[in-house]
């Protein structure tokens, strides 16, 4: 048979070709509309991390091929159910686990893809996501033997120690900060007290002054008394001398004059007797005043005695003014900056330490999983299943194959029908 003849034949069947072609495209058009749609998720996961080492190193504790043998035994689908609020006994949704060889170089290590179809994008994710806490809740049901169970326990009580750290610091930082203030206002009163330092240096030179004025006025009486002692002392020699001259005169008189009469020797006895009662009055006088210069000297000598000692105190305060007040003052001020520098830099810097390895604690604790998924679980956009358009390519194709291995067979038919019938017949 010739090409021509095969044209000819499907020529001549061209109506049944275009028909069982076009009924095949109709066919797989109805399929892709009949066929409930299937969206495909995927997601990978590998071993989580179940302990650290001494050192902070992860470890992991499941292996691969008893990660995938659990999904290939479908030993989620009662979890995953209960999980998602479905019926267990109908809800029964297939999960592939492929094992995904990634190299030493790789974080974490090797791999395992989980995909599953589901007719909604989201209900197929939450399918993932549930196995995946389905397997963590079968890994962590043991918790007397878990390594992960006690971790999570040393890791949860370390983070209790490092909030109580933190507290600790937060309360020292309190007591620092009074310690701060303490110091502030005793620097402050240290100051203030300069000022009292100062009035009382002008309390002690008012002092000074009023001495001096005392002591002036004590020397203008020392020199008023010695003056009036000088002139009682003339009067007193002058007197003495005139007591000698009636003396000598009433003597003289006596021995010339034997037979005196008793008037005139009466006289020269007042005379005399006066004349002692004077110089006796003079020689008292004399002794007060005498003895007032010795008390007004007294009191000089006090007077200075009591200045030496305010110099001495004036010199003490003005020290104390210049070098104590400052250094005190100054003292305070250095203890101030130096419990600032605790603050903000020893302080702060173990507080922040303290921090960092509260943040490392709660990182360790959530990355405490039997099972880690890398990423989310993503679901494709549109459906993969039933594909439409190779439904109907795939359906018109076998319908255009049967439709031409059905004209070569009418043909065949056509041409050997006698012969067919002959033989039947015969």
């Amino acid at each position: 048979m010739g090409l021509n003849d095969i044209l000819n034949i499907l020529w001549r069947h061209r109506g049944l070709i275009l028909g069982m072609t076009l009924a095949g495209g109709v066919a797989g058009f109805a399929y892709g509309q009949i066929v409930t749609p299937l969206y495909l998720a995927t997601n990978t996961v590998q071993p989580g991390i179940s302990t650290f080492t001494v050192q902070g190193q992860p470890e992991r504790e499941w292996r691969i091929h008893d990660i995938v043998q659990w999904y290939r035994r479908g030993d989620f689908n009662p979890a995953v159910a209960n999980l998602l609020q479905k019926d267990p006994t109908e809800f029964l949704p297939i999960i592939r686990a492929s094992y995904v060889p990634r190299g030493p170089q790789s974080r974490g290590g090797n791999t395992v893809t989980l995909s599953t179809l589901s007719p909604g994008p989201q209900e197929a994710v939450d399918i993932l996501n549930a196995s995946v806490d389905a397997f963590n809740n079968f890994a962590g049901s043991d918790t007397t033997f878990s390594s992960i169970h006690l971790m999570r326990v040393r890791v949860q009580a370390n983070i209790q120690k490092q909030h109580a750290k933190i507290a600790e610091m937060e309360a020292k930082r309190g007591t620092i900060d009074l310690q701060i203030a303490a110091a502030e206002q005793s620097r402050q009163i240290t100051l203030a007290g300069a000022r009292i330092v100062q009035d009382q240096i002008d309390e002690q030179v008012a002092s000074r002054a009023l001495i001096d004025g005392s002591i002036l006025a004590y020397e203008s009486m020392i020199e008023n008394a010695r003056a009036s002692v000088g002139a009682l002392e003339h009067r007193l020699t002058r007197w003495e001398a005139n007591e000698g001259t009636v003396l000598a005169q009433r003597d003289s008189l006596l021995a010339n004059n034997r037979g005196a009469d008793t008037m005139t020797t009466l006289l020269y006895t007042n005379s005399i007797s006066s004349l002692v009662r004077d110089i006796g009055e003079l020689r008292l006088g004399l002794i007060d005043e005498s003895g007032k210069i010795l008390q007004w000297e007294g009191e000089i000598q006090r007077l200075r005695e009591r200045k030496t000692g305010i110099d001495r105190r004036m010199s003490e305060l003005r020290f104390e003014k210049k070098e104590i007040v400052p250094q005190k003052a100054l003292e305070f001020e250095q203890e101030a900056a130096k419990l600032r520098l605790q603050r903000e830099f020893e302080l702060a810097r173990e507080e922040q330490d303290h921090r960092q390895e509260l943040r490392n604690m709660k990182v360790r604790l959530a990355s405490l999983t039997p099972l880690e998924k890398i990423g989310a679980p993503t679901a494709t956009a549109r459906p993969i299943r039933p594909r439409k358009r190779r439904a109907i390519q795939i359906l018109a194709l076998l319908g255009l194959a049967s439709s031409i291995f059905a004209s070569f067979g009418l043909e065949y038919l056509r041409r050997n029908w006698q012969d067919i019938t002959r033989s039947r017949t015969a």
